[in-house]
């Protein structure tokens, strides 16, 4: 299975920093850290995608939400192409 596209769309609220792209030495550019010869995933493999969210405001006194509330973070976007072969 190849992904094309792994974006992550926050709601309004908070900033992200994506820690899935790597620094780029030749420009200013950031690449990705699943392209290239490893952006093909092999059957049962797993992979972790990590996106560092904190909020645009803060406050002193912190907010206090009630146990079992959803908090809205944001959507996570998938599109992958699974090749088809026959055997």
């Amino acid at each position: 299975m190849w992904f094309e596209r792994m974006e992550f769309d926050w709601a309004d609220g908070w900033n992200v920093a994506d820690a899935n792209k790597l620094p780029s030495a030749d420009d200013d550019d950031n690449h990705r850290l699943f392209s290239g010869s490893i952006a093909l995933m092999q059957p049962q493999a797993i992979r972790q995608y990590i996106y560092i969210l904190t909020p645009t405001s803060s406050s002193s006194f912190p907010v206090v939400h009630p146990v079992g509330s959803v908090i809205p973070l944001g959507r996570h976007g998938v599109v992958s192409l699974v090749s088809l072969a026959v055997y």
